[in-house]
This record gives C-alpha cells, structure tokens and sequence, in this order.
C-alpha cells in the first residue's frame, strides 16, 4: 500500500507510513501489555462488508490480487490466441448453438 496513514489526533506520530506501521502504532497506544506491537494488519484487522458481516482485511487483498490475475491471464491468453488466430470472435447472437 502506497501513500501516508494518518492517524488520530491523540498520536505523537500523527502519519503511519504504511497499514503494518499504523496497526503497529495502534497496538502500543491500545495494546500496552502486549511486549511485541508488530502484527499483521491483514489478519488481525476487519472491515464490515455490505451484507453487515465483518471479514479480516487479507480478503480484501486477496480479491485484487485474484482480479489482476485474472485479467493478466486473460489478456495473455487472448494476445496468444490472436497471434496463432484460434478461436474466431462470434457475437453472442451469432454463437453456435447446442
């Protein structure tokens, strides 16, 4: 993640400089009996979805990760088939049918 946190006013450091170093920040403000503040931001760290469920934050980068995949795949996969020229484009209306 690129770009500054910045953190609530009672902070000395008011900006984060990533997600890690603000939940690390977080945790020595909140978390003082703790003797290691380090953790990972994605798994301990939720957000509540549309359908009102609270899911950790890895799901979120896991599901850009997948959709960049996807179209990385895709657009290589269609660039090979232009180049050998299979699978000819047909509209939906023009498709073969079964």
């Amino acid at each position: 993640m690129s770009g500054a946190i910045l953190m609530p006013d009672c902070f000395r450091e008011p900006v984060a400089s990533r997600l890690n170093h603000a939940f690390t920040l977080l945790s020595r403000e909140y978390e003082i009996h703790r003797i290691s503040n380090t953790g990972n931001v994605h798994t301990r760290v939720f957000y509540q979805d549309s359908d009102e469920c609270w899911y950790p934050l890895d799901d979120l980068r896991r599901g850009v990760q997948a959709k960049v995949e996807w179209r990385l795949r895709n657009e290589l996969w269609a660039e090979i088939e232009r180049k050998l020229g299979w699978r000819p484009f047909f509209p939906a209306s023009k498709a073969r049918r079964k």
